[in-house]
């Protein structure tokens, strides 16, 4: 969507990573989508690209519903290791579906 004449001379006087910022509003606002803002992300170079990055990572952590890992805490963590009704659980479904390709 093409931007407004007084909103694209104010947009386009700001260096690119600026412009970036706005266009990403446009985004909330409704005026513009995310597949049109993806190539000018893209074609913004590395150090821009960092400062963006950096820009929703700290959006990222102010939002509440994210809820961050305490310092020095341990938390549980599941793995496959001796999970052995797991594994013969698995090996029952990949065998019927063997059957069931062979049949």
């Amino acid at each position: 969507m093409p931007l407004k004449g007084t909103q694209s001379a104010a947009i386009l006087a700001r260096p690119r990573f600026y412009i970036v910022i706005a266009l990403a509003s446009m985004i909330w606002e409704g005026t513009m989508s995310l597949t049109e803002l993806i190539p000018i992300i893209r074609a913004l170079s590395s150090s821009e690209k960092l400062q963006l990055f950096d820009l929703l990572k700290a959006d990222l952590a102010a939002e509440d519903d994210i809820a961050p890992l305490a310092h020095h805490k341990t938390y549980p963590l599941w793995t496959p290791y001796g999970a052995f009704g797991a594994a013969r659980v698995l090996m029952e479904a990949l065998q019927e579906a063997q059957q069931q390709d062979h049949e």
